[in-house]
């Protein structure tokens, strides 16, 4: 089966793949977009890396993720939502911000502040993803599956800022769950792209040493 994320990387649309199932927060994608996980980050394994607390991984600000146009893509394998909202990316400075894509109790947000955009159910969905031009309303998937158009217009691409997986700036909506793979890439993936990146995605396994 012809790989998705090998075909966006050679058309050098993948701009960050981290896969933390392998055990670490490099950047598959070849743009060296690494992430550094805090000290309480747990990897484990193919269930991926276990965020809770004030813990989380920072990707520092580059061009290639510095987008305009783009798709966000948050494949988990457990969240455990113990407050009102959980955090999936940030890109998010002391001072200010400029994408915040929250999972919430009513549904899914991306956004300058956690609103509700989607009402949807969360249980059971792995994979989590926003496509958006800027300015403009981002469309929402789940688990391959389109949901719809969000109601708030999102500016991307413009500021110098770093992103956070797994929490905010502040640590205080963590994820409580663990994360198996991010990417970002730098077009808005058709739907067909969504579900198949979807099922390739829930179909990988950790390399295993020979």
């Amino acid at each position: 089966m012809n790989s998705i994320i090998q075909k966006l990387k050679n058309k050098s649309a993948l701009k960050l793949y981290h896969s933390y199932i392998q055990g670490h927060c490099l950047d598959l994608s070849g743009n060296s977009n690494n992430g550094t996980p805090t000290s309480g980050c747990v990897f484990q394994g193919n269930e991926g890396l276990w965020i809770s607390g004030t813990d989380k991984v920072t990707v520092a600000n580059h061009a290639s993720i510095q987008l305009t146009t783009g798709t966000w893509v948050f494949h988990t394998s457990e969240i455990r939502q113990q407050k009102n909202y959980n955090v999936f990316f940030t890109k998010q400075g002391p001072a200010t911000s400029e994408i915040q894509f929250y999972i919430i109790s009513t549904g899914l947000s991306v956004a300058t502040t956690p609103e509700s955009i989607i009402a949807v159910t969360t249980n059971h969905k792995k994979l989590f993803a926003f496509s958006y031009t800027s300015p403009g309303k981002p469309l929402f998937y789940q688990n391959g599956v389109y949901l719809g158009q969000g109601n708030i217009s999102v500016t991307c691409g413009v500021k110098d800022i770093p992103i956070n997986i797994g929490n905010d700036i502040l640590n205080a909506y963590p994820i409580n769950g663990c994360i198996k793979s991010v990417l970002i890439i730098n077009r808005v993936l058709t739907a067909s792209e969504h579900a198949a990146l979807f099922y390739e995605l829930e179909n990988q396994k950790a390399e295993r040493s020979i």
